[in-house]
């Protein structure tokens, strides 16, 4: 069990807590490209983050199980940049 201790000096307000978000927006902005980054790494090549000797026959089996789960995660979309953002 965690029990959170809140110092009620930095309590902030609702209107301050957003008003902190609106200052620092880029970072957060930076912060979800970035880990959307890392999690389609992590998702396309396994071996990357494991230390262990892992054989290429099982990730194409667990490719081909990905694939098998949701078809369109092979479906690519072309679009402009501009666009995307």
């Amino acid at each position: 069990m965690r029990i959170l201790i809140r110092d009620c000096k930095k309590d902030y307000i609702p209107a301050k807590a957003e008003a902190i978000r609106i200052r620092h927006q880029s970072l957060y902005n930076t912060l979800a490209r970035e880990q959307a980054a890392f999690d389609k790494l992590q998702l396309e090549d396994l071996t990357l983050f494991i230390d262990l000797p892992i054989d290429p026959i099982i990730l194409e089996i667990e490719a081909m199980f990905r694939v098998k789960q949701n078809p369109l995660s092979q479906v690519r979309i072309r679009g402009d940049l501009e666009e995307l953002e």
